[in-house]
């Protein structure tokens, strides 16, 4: 993983742009700029592992809101419609199993089809 750690690396972000759900664009440095944000980065919603994390992150939600820190899951393996078929399946299989007054999501989605936000952390290739 690079090691971004001056300000002109991290001015760079600024430079860097995502889409949100609603095909927004916003800059990475808007993502984590306002407060603490822990950025997940994932090849696909629809993987196991990724699925594992979305999960992990609905339980860690009350912790981490408490604390003021939000979440934004990253990907570049899906376009905007494959997004909105796993929020639907997220949301409809945490109805069959939590009982609690739950957030269809527990973290924002940005899509990074270029991987500008990937190359930027050193990620992959």
């Amino acid at each position: 993983m690079a090691q971004i750690s001056d300000d002109i690396q991290w001015k760079k972000a600024d430079s860097i742009f995502l889409q949100t759900v609603n095909g927004e664009k916003l800059s990475l440095s808007s993502i984590y700029g306002q407060q603490k944000t822990v950025i997940v980065f994932m090849r696909r919603f629809d993987c196991p592992t990724c699925y594992t994390y979305t999960l992990l992150f609905h339980h860690l939600r009350p912790i981490l809101e408490k604390a003021n820190i939000k979440v934004a899951f990253v990907t570049c393996g899906m376009d905007l419609n494959e997004i909105h078929v796993f929020i639907r399946s997220f949301a409809f299989w945490l109805r069959k199993v939590s009982v609690d007054g739950i957030k269809p999501l527990p973290a924002e989605l940005y899509f990074d089809p270029n991987r500008d936000a990937y190359r930027f952390f050193g990620i992959g290739t």
